[in-house]
């Protein structure tokens, strides 16, 4: 089993819950397409994860 965490400014980050979120946040959007390209940029200092899904350059981002 592999974990990564993210440690920044006294806060911890599991990025496979990143990754498990922005999942949801893509179903959420109402998307039926298949992941088969995922892109996820952490920013710390914002307190986002930022994602591309698919290859389709759009802003969205997922809370940490």
């Amino acid at each position: 089993k592999e974990e990564v965490v993210l440690e920044f400014a006294g806060k911890s980050v599991n990025m496979a819950d990143v990754v498990e979120n922005v999942k949801k946040a893509y179903k959420a959007e109402g998307n039926k397409a298949a992941i088969k390209k995922l892109q996820v940029y952490v920013k710390p200092e914002e307190g986002v994860a930022y994602y591309v899904i698919n290859d389709v350059a759009e802003s969205k981002k997922v809370e940490l």
